[in-house]
């Protein structure tokens, strides 16, 4: 059976990647001068409490020697594999994996193998894996099962509430004066990700007002009412709940999963942060 492997921004459950023999290539979190392999040797928890603390969180591209290690113990016996990796557009983790596969490949010149650009992250990302396994197990080709999931990449939707503009600020995104002014004004941005990149959707004053917009918009690109829904949070399972209870009140949505935003995302998005995952365009 074909093999899959992940990086760490994608939020999938300990218990499903054990279930399904699924590999983890970890990024890397550095915080206090030292270097953690995300949910390897530092946990969001970790993460979360250093946010709160206001400390300095960085975060690079895996180690070589991690993918490197992966792709061989599938190459040796030669295991047909597929990575799923970080949006190409927002990390340098696709380049990444694919120069080290290309390396590999040296080494194996017949191993069939294949990176494929997600196009998103974190729980969006969680949803392409699903389908990607039931698709394996169907007994699909591996020509096929990557056209699938190549296929399944452009069709993933991604919005979120942004609720603590500290960390964009710390990152760059937004400046420190637009900070101060969207706490004053109680502004939280609407962010989107539209063709493999994060995108201000919209800037909306009050959170219940914001909740109102993400739910509209929600409402305009979800066509499946049935499909799986992820929702994604930190910190803040209260607003993950609520958000909820509108997309099925006010959307019609029914089949929910929940999920911690990871460190990577946390890093840069901050606490409070609340996401929804979903397929905008089914067959």
């Amino acid at each position: 059976m074909i093999k899959v492997i992940i990086d760490s921004t994608c939020d999938l459950s300990e218990d499903y990647i054990k279930s399904n023999d699924i590999k983890m290539i970890p990024l890397q979190v550095l915080m206090d001068n030292i270097e953690y392999l995300d949910k390897t040797t530092v946990d969001s928890k970790v993460v979360y409490d250093a946010i709160k603390q206001g400390k300095p969180i960085k975060t690079s591209l895996p180690r070589y020697e991690d993918a490197y290690n992966t792709f061989v113990e599938y190459a040796k016996t030669n295991q047909e594999f597929i990575c799923v990796a970080f949006s190409k557009k927002m990390s340098g983790t696709y380049d990444f994996l694919q120069m080290v596969l290309n390396d590999v490949k040296e080494e194996y010149p017949s191993l069939k193998a294949s990176i494929i650009d997600s196009k998103t992250g974190s729980l969006s990302t969680t949803i392409v894996i699903y389908k990607m396994i039931d698709k394996i197990k169907s007994g699909s080709t591996f020509e096929e099962v990557v056209e699938y999931t190549k296929e399944l990449t452009t069709k993933t939707g991604f919005l979120f509430v942004v609720n603590d503009l500290n960390q964009l600020v710390k990152g760059g995104r937004v400046s420190r004066l637009k900070a101060i002014t969207a706490s004053v004004l109680s502004i939280h941005p609407i962010l989107k990700i539209q063709d493999g990149k994060i995108e201000t959707f919209k800037n909306v004053i009050g959170l219940k007002r914001t909740l109102k917009e993400l739910v509209k918009e929600a409402r305009k690109v979800i066509t499946d009412k049935d499909q799986l829904i992820g929702i994604s949070y930190a910190n803040n399972i209260e607003l993950a709940k609520e958000v909820e209870r509108l997309l099925r009140e006010e959307v019609g949505c029914t089949n929910f999963f929940f999920e911690t935003i990871g460190s990577v995302f946390a890093a840069h998005l901050g606490l409070g942060s609340v996401g929804i995952s979903f397929f905008n365009k089914l067959d």
